[in-house]
């Protein structure tokens, strides 16, 4: 069994535990009627925000970049108006304790691949939201790669952004 602890900012997101889990939701190789965001090589794709269990303050972005391009690229920050304070985040396993980490450097997004942003993995971590989220709503996300610059698409809150996936 796994036990989950926040490390690295010492903000407290206590409840957030296993709702970042991993959701089994298969990697895609049509789009199909996921909503993309294309910015010069890159695309996002299926994105979408989840809040923190009960009364926590923290919510998490998901969703896939694939780079389309023939030069490597990153991602190296997020930006928001939804909370206090927005970062790049992954999950370690130390010895069956899964532990929550800032990601410094940000993710590689490899010429001609993709990285996925999920539960139990990279994302995109807000803590100490400042807004009511509820399911449907949606705000702008600023991500900021390496080289392709900033892109500030709307993200919807909620699995509703989901419809017609297995979860």
């Amino acid at each position: 069994m796994l036990k989950w602890v926040l490390g690295g900012t010492g903000l407290a997101a206590i409840a957030a535990g296993a709702f970042f889990f991993w959701n089994g939701h298969d990697d895609h190789d049509d789009h199909g009627d996921m909503e993309v965001v294309e910015f010069g090589d890159l695309e996002i794709i299926d994105s979408y925000v989840i809040r923190g269990a009960g009364t926590s303050d923290t919510a998490a972005a998901f969703f896939m970049i694939e780079n389309d391009g023939t030069e490597d690229d990153r991602l190296i920050e997020a930006r928001a108006d939804v909370s206090r304070l927005v970062e790049l985040h992954t999950h370690i396993d130390e010895s069956g304790v899964m532990k929550m980490r800032p990601v410094e450097n940000g993710f590689a997004i490899p010429a001609e691949g993709m990285h996925k942003l999920e539960r139990g993995a990279d994302h995109v971590m807000f803590m100490g939201v400042t807004e009511e989220l509820t399911d449907g709503d949606t705000f702008p996300l600023t991500l900021v790669f390496e080289k392709a610059g900033e892109v500030t698409f709307d993200v919807t809150v909620g699995e509703a952004g989901h419809e017609g996936h297995d979860h």
